[in-house]
């Protein structure tokens, strides 16, 4: 089984931390694929068993530009469409900012009302996701699928 590493970002931060993901967990025997979600609607998870999403949040807690359709497509799914995920959010964002983590807070809560079911906690990281993924990751491994 595949684990599809999704990110949205407005900087490269979150391109950055996925792509640093992806590289530890091939490292940990996970097999892994990394897309953007400007590529991918919310019908695309309907194929996917596992997903972690490495998302920023974009001024006040809205998507990154790259994200917003998709945004948009998990805001229209059904409840229960999508009970065989299990998925994880890794949530950047900026503590000065009225809605902290907005966006990867929203795509946790649409991914429950859809059914999917959540791994971890999300995690939440003020501009200091470079020292929290490494703990993260490792505790991420646990919950993914070996080769």
């Amino acid at each position: 089984m595949m684990t599809t590493i999704f990110f949205a970002t407005q900087t490269g931060n979150a391109e950055a931390c996925a792509e640093w993901l992806q590289k530890d967990l091939e490292g940990r025997n996970h097999p892994v694929r990394l897309r953007n979600l400007v590529d991918v609607t919310a019908e695309d998870l309907k194929s996917e068993e596992f997903a972690v999403f490495v998302v920023s949040t974009y001024g006040e807690g809205d998507p990154p530009d790259d994200a917003e359709e998709f945004h948009q497509s998990l805001e229209g799914l059904p409840k229960d469409s999508l009970t065989h995920l299990q998925y994880a959010v890794f949530a950047l964002g900026d503590i000065d900012y009225t809605i902290f983590c907005g966006f990867g807070n929203s795509c946790d809560y649409l991914l429950s009302e859809a059914g999917a079911n959540q791994l971890m906690e999300v995690e939440e990281c003020n501009l200091d996701q470079a020292e929290r993924l490494p703990a993260w990751a490792e505790a991420i491994s646990a919950h993914l699928p070996t080769h």
